[in-house]
C-alpha cells in the first residue's frame, strides 16, 4: 500500500537516520539520545522555516478566498493531520506517512490563502507527539515548519482559480503545484544541508509524487464526506490506525531480519577474531561468553571453573545470579546438556564442557547466560547448545595446541626441558649476556653410578631416581635458570647473569640436594644417588660449543677425583669442591 512521504525526510535520512541501530553491545535496554541537528542542519531548516514563515504571512494577509472560515472545522482537520502523521512507514532509506489523506480535504474545506499555516501547525503538533511520546529532540519543529513548504504551491492554485469544487482539472492542477513546490524546496534544503546532487533529489520526489496521487483519490472521497459535516474527516482515523499496524509489524519484522543480521555479522567476526586470538585460551573463553549473550539475547554472561568437581565461589549481588548459580550447579548433573532453570523473575541457561584436552590438567568450565524473565525458547536453548559444543572444540584444540608445543619442548620422563630447547635457551643468553655485559655459566652433572642402579634394581627404579634427582635440581637451581635434561642421566643447568663463583654456589647447593635424595625399593631399602657437576662460564660472549666443551671436561674431573663434587673449568682436579 503506497503511503505520501513526508518532504524532506526520506533524503536527509541518508545522511542522518531517524533510527538508531537496534542492538546494542552487551545491553540491551539502552535508548539512544535523541540525535540534534548539525550546525550547517540547523542554518539551513531555520532559514527554511523563516522563508517560509514569511511566505505564508504574506499569503494569509495579501490574498483572499471567497470560502468562510470555518474554526471547528481547521480544529478538526489540524488534529486529523498530526495524528494521521503518526502512521509511520520504513520506506527506502527514509520513511512515509499518510498525510495526503487529510492534506485533500484541507484543500477544499479551508480558506486557501491560510493552508499553508494550517498545514505547518498539524506538522507541529504532529512533532509535538513525536517529542512527547518517543524522544525526538526539540529541534524536530524547526524542521516540520520548514516541511510545510509543499502546501504553498496547491494553495496557490486554489487562491488564483477561486473554484471549491472537487474537479478533476483542480486536482491535477494542485497536485502539480505540489509536486513542483515540494521538488524546489526539498532540493534546495538537501543542497544546503547536505551537498546532495539534485538529481538524486528528483528521483526521490518521483517516488514521492507517485504514492502521493494514489492517496489523492482517498483524499478526495474524505473531502467529499468533510463538505457536509467537518467531523467527518475524522473517519480516515481508523484508516490510519489500520495503516500503522501494519507499519508496526513491518517495522518489527525488519527490525527482527537486522537483528538476525546483526549476531551473524557478530558471529563472523568473532571467528576472526579467534583465528587472531592466536589459539588463546582466556580469549577464546571471552569470545564464547559474548558469542553466547548475542546468540540468546541475554543480559549476561560467563564462565566458572570446576576445581575438584566443584563451582568455585564467585561474590554475587546482581539479581540473575541465583539463577547463573542454579543453572551451572545443574549443568554439572546433565553431561554436556544444556540446563535451563529460572530464579527470581531470572531465567538462566548453562553448560558444561571441557577446557583442556586431558591429562594432568584437565578442568572443567560452565559457560552460562541470564536475563530478566521471560526464559530462553527452545531455538535458543538450541543456539547455545550449538554454540557451547563449538566452544568446547576450540578449548579442545586450545590444550591440543599447547600439549603439543609443551612436547616439543619437554623431556616426557622428567618434565624438564629437552636437548633442543636446551640449545636454544642457552644460543639465546649467550646472544643476549654481552649485551648486557653479563657473564653466562653452565652447569653439566651426571648422576654417579646409574648403570648399577639399572643393573641392581632395574629400569623403572632407575626411572625414579632420574625423576627425583631432576626434581632437586630444579630445587636447587635459581628462578630463572633454564634446568633441561641433556641425555641420559646427565642434567645441564643454564644461569643467565652468573659469574664463576655465583655458579660454583648454585652448583653445590644443587648436588646438596641430590645427595638428600632416597627413593624407596620394594624390600625397604633405599637407593641415595650422588652427582658429579661441572661449571663452565662465558663473560664477554663467545662459542656455545666451547662453553659446553669447559663445562664437560670439568664433569669428567670431578668423576676422576672421586665423584659426587663440584669442579669448575679452569680449576685442577685436586682444587675442586668436595663433599
Amino acid at each position: 500500500m503506497a503511503i505520501s512521504l513526508t518532504p524532506g525526510s526520506t533524503v536527509r535520512s541518508l545522511v542522518a537516520p531517524s533510527r538508531q541501530p537496534i542492538a546494542q553491545e552487551r545491553s540491551r535496554d539502552r535508548r539512544a539520545a535523541p540525535r540534534r541537528l548539525s550546525a550547517r542542519e540547523r542554518r539551513s531548516e531555520l532559514f527554511a522555516a523563516a522563508t517560509f514563515l514569511a511566505v505564508a504571512a504574506a499569503m494569509a494577509v495579501g490574498l483572499a478566498d471567497s470560502r468562510p472560515f470555518d474554526p471547528v472545522a481547521a480544529g478538526v482537520l489540524v488534529l486529523a493531520y498530526a495524528l494521521v502523521r503518526q502512521a509511520k512507514f520504513d520506506v527506502g532509506v527514509g520513511f512515509a506517512v499518510a498525510t495526503q489523506l487529510v492534506l485533500v480535504p484541507m484543500l477544499f474545506l479551508l480558506p486557501a490563502h491560510v493552508l499553508p499555516l494550517f498545514v505547518a501547525a498539524g506538522l507541529l503538533l504532529g512533532t509535538l507527539i513525536d517529542i512527547v511520546a518517543r524522544g525526538a529532540h526539540p529541534e524536530r519543529g524547526i524542521v516540520a515548519i520548514a516541511n510545510a513548504w509543499f502546501a504553498v504551491g496547491p494553495a496557490l492554485v486554489f487562491v488564483l482559480l477561486g473554484d471549491t469544487e472537487p474537479v478533476w482539472a483542480l486536482c491535477v492542477l494542485a497536485f502539480t503545484a505540489q509536486f513542483a513546490t515540494d521538488l524546489a524546496s526539498s532540493t534546495a534544503r538537501e543542497w544546503l544541508c547536505s551537498s546532495i546532487h539534485p538529481h538524486f533529489q528528483a528521483r526521490v520526489i518521483g517516488l514521492i509524487a507517485f504514492v502521493d496521487a494514489m492517496l489523492w483519490p482517498v483524499g478526495l472521497l474524505t473531502a467529499f464526506a468533510a463538505q457536509r459535516d467537518p467531523l467527518l474527516a475524522l473517519l480516515v482515523l481508523p484508516l490510519a490506525v489500520l495503516l500503522a499496524l501494519v507499519a508496526h509489524e513491518r517495522t518489527a519484522r525488519l527490525q527482527q531480519v537486522h537483528s538476525q543480521s546483526t549476531r551473524l555479522e557478530r558471529a563472523t567476526s568473532r571467528i576472526g577474531e579467534t583465528f587472531a586470538s592466536g589459539l588463546d585460551r582466556d580469549a577464546t573463553l571471552a569470545l564464547a561468553v559474548d558469542a553466547a549473550i548475542d546468540a540468546t539475547e541475554a543480559a549476561t554472561g560467563r564462565v566458572t571453573h570446576v576445581r575438584d568437581g566443584h563451582l568455585e565461589r564467585r561474590a554475587g549481588g546482581a539479581p540473575e545470579d541465583a539463577a547463573l548459580q542454579a543453572a551451572e550447579l545443574l549443568s554439572l548433573e546433565t553431561r554436556g546438556e544444556a540446563a535451563m532453570v529460572g530464579v527470581g523473575g531470572h531465567s538462566a541457561l548453562a553448560v558444561a564442557l571441557s577446557a583442556t584436552a586431558g591429562g594432568e590438567d584437565d578442568e572443567q568450565v560452565v559457560l552460562s547466560v541470564a536475563r530478566a524473565a521471560p526464559g530462553f525458547s527452545d531455538e535458543e536453548r538450541e543456539r547455545f547448545q550449538n554454540l557451547a559444543r563449538q566452544a568446547g572444540v576450540s578449548l579442545g584444540n586450545v590444550a591440543l595446541h599447547k600439549q603439543l608445543a609443551r612436547q616439543a619442548t619437554t623431556d616426557e620422563l622428567t618434565g624438564l626441558l629437552n636437548h633442543r630447547r636446551l640449545h636454544e635457551a642457552l644460543s639465546d643468553e649467550l646472544e643476549h649476556g654481552p649485551r648486557f655485559r653479563k657473564a653466562v655459566a653452565l652447569v653439566l652433572l651426571d648422576i654417579d653410578d646409574f648403570k648399577r642402579v639399572n643393573d641392581t634394581h632395574g629400569h623403572q627404579c632407575g626411572d625414579e631416581v632420574l625423576y627425583a634427582v631432576a626434581r632437586a635440581v630444579e630445587s636447587g637451581a635459581r628462578e630463572g635458570d633454564h634446568v633441561a635434561r641433556y641425555g641420559g642421566e646427565e642434567i645441564a643447568v643454564v644461569l643467565p647473569h652468573a659469574g664463576l663463583d655465583q655458579a660454583q654456589l648454585v652448583a653445590e647447593r644443587i648436588r646438596r640436594r641430590i645427595e638428600s635424595v632416597a627413593v624407596s625399593l620394594p624390600d625397604g631399602g633405599f637407593v641415595r644417588p650422588t652427582a658429579s657437576l661441572g661449571v663452565a662460564v662465558l663473560a664477554g660472549g663467545g662459542d656455545k660449543a666451547a662453553l659446553i666443551a669447559a663445562a664437560d671436561a670439568a664433569l669428567y674431573d670431578a668423576k676422576r677425583a672421586g665423584k659426587n663434587r663440584t669442579v669448575c673449568a679452569g680449576e685442577r682436579a685436586g682444587a675442586a669442591r668436595r663433599p
